[in-house]
């Protein structure tokens, strides 16, 4: 998926940002039982809601995991070639930058994804372990996380 195909959002933004960027695709990441009212313009066959807390720490009951990585991949892969896809969390800061950012590095290198992303949703502060396990699930040896890393200024292992 390139760069243009995606639109990353807080959740009171939904609606506007469907209807302007002409999304086909919702992803919906929210802390589990949190709802969502779909735009009518987005088939209810194209939606996927997962539900995982905005936490860095894997130990927690409620941390995102490999599993929800597996299946973020899995869902955008059987998209069409032409999917607008709107990636979303509560705020559109933590778990929808860091999914973007995995959904990125599966067709560009670490770097440029880093880069689209923030050109994107500049204000974003990707989801650590989101990355990690992005990082994980494409086989990139620490390297997105690294560029994430680089462009921030810091070590997020800290």
């Amino acid at each position: 998926m390139k760069a243009n195909q995606i639109a990353i959002c807080g959740l009171l933004e939904v609606e506007e940002v469907s209807a302007s960027f002409g999304a086909t695709h919702l992803l919906s990441l929210l802390e589990p039982g949190r709802k969502i009212s779909r735009p009518e313009s987005i088939a209810k066959a194209n939606h996927l809601t997962l539900g995982f807390q905005d936490t860095w720490d894997q130990s927690l009951m409620l941390a995102p995991t490999i599993e929800h990585i597996e299946r973020i991949d899995g869902w955008v892969d059987n998209q069409p070639a032409d999917a607008r896809l709107i990636v979303h969390c509560f705020a559109g800061v933590g778990r929808s930058p860091g999914t973007a950012l995995g959904i990125l590095a599966k067709s560009m290198p670490p770097d440029e994804a880093v880069d689209a992303v923030f050109k994107l949703r500049p204000q974003a502060v990707p989801n650590a372990l989101v990355v990690r396990l992005w990082d994980q699930r494409l086989g990139l040896a620490g390297k997105l996380l690294a560029a994430l890393q680089e462009a921030l200024g810091c070590d997020l292992d800290n």
